[in-house]
């Protein structure tokens, strides 16, 4: 099952135990906080990062190959700023 994940509206519950995490099976979702580290290393090595976030991204920070992958996939079309979804 594939669901975009949820990015406000969140209800806390400090009773929680980790516990009750490891035996969880209800249908409700739960998102843990913690410190997130990884070595420097992968820091270059890998294109994706840890911990990624829902930007707006502007039409003028595209690289010409963003923009020429954005134009050859929507006919043409120049890239415009956009709000994401909400």
């Amino acid at each position: 099952m594939r669901q975009e994940l949820p990015y406000r509206n969140f209800k806390g519950d400090d009773k929680i135990t980790e516990e009750d995490m490891i035996n969880y099976n209800g249908s409700s979702g739960n998102i843990l906080e913690g410190d997130l580290e990884y070595p420097k290393e992968l820091h270059v090595a890998n294109d994706h990062p840890l911990a990624p976030e829902v930007i707006n991204v502007k039409a003028n920070t595209l690289s010409e190959k963003q923009v020429e992958t954005f134009k050859l996939i929507n006919g043409n079309k120049e890239p415009k700023d956009e709000k994401t979804k909400s």
